[in-house]
């Protein structure tokens, strides 16, 4: 494999769309990461401010991961990873992704940087970068699932792809 590259982006063009059905292709359940979908949740956003970067290997875009730091003034100064997308068990993307959160939040002074993910193989390059489970688990309301999602998918989240951005639960941290 070659080498991964992180670029900046400011948002998603239409070139992204066929990038994101190859990636989500792995996943068993994951949400719509349309351009579309990403710029109105993210790039749009009318009060928090997103950081997006993009991962490359020989031209093709490999990923994403967006994250932004935490508001000012707030009491803890944690930046968030709200989301993310690389080909399932793509590390090699997912790592340089996340590194370079990393480094984004730790120059801009934060002290500590939040990443969930339901994906097993994602925990453990987070562990290999030195993060660590933070005890407690997130309670997901699964409606109209019979027609559409295996009954063992339920107690087995490696089928999903979910991230923090998947619900509204960033908004409700720090959007005051």
């Amino acid at each position: 494999s070659s080498h991964t590259t992180i670029a900046s982006a400011d948002r998603f063009d239409s070139a992204w769309d066929p990038q994101w059905a190859r990636m989500a292709s792995g996943y068993g359940v994951t949400r719509l990461r349309d351009a579309e979908y990403l710029n109105w949740k993210y790039a749009d956003h009318p009060v928090l401010r997103y950081r997006i970067v993009l991962a490359a290997r020989g031209g093709d875009t490999v990923g994403f991961m967006i994250w932004r730091l935490a508001s000012e003034g707030a009491d803890e100064q944690r930046a968030v990873v709200v989301d993310f997308l690389v080909e399932k068990g793509d590390r090699a993307a997912f790592r340089s992704l996340t590194a370079h959160a990393v480094g984004g939040a730790r120059e801009a002074g934060m002290e500590s940087l939040s990443v969930l993910t339901t994906q097993p193989w994602a925990a453990r390059v987070l562990r290999s970068l030195g993060f660590f489970p933070r005890g407690t688990r997130n309670t997901w309301v699964v409606a109209g699932w019979r027609e559409h999602i295996p009954a063992e998918w339920l107690v087995d989240t490696e089928p999903w792809h979910v991230c923090m951005g998947d619900s509204d639960g960033d908004m409700w941290s720090d959007a005051s």
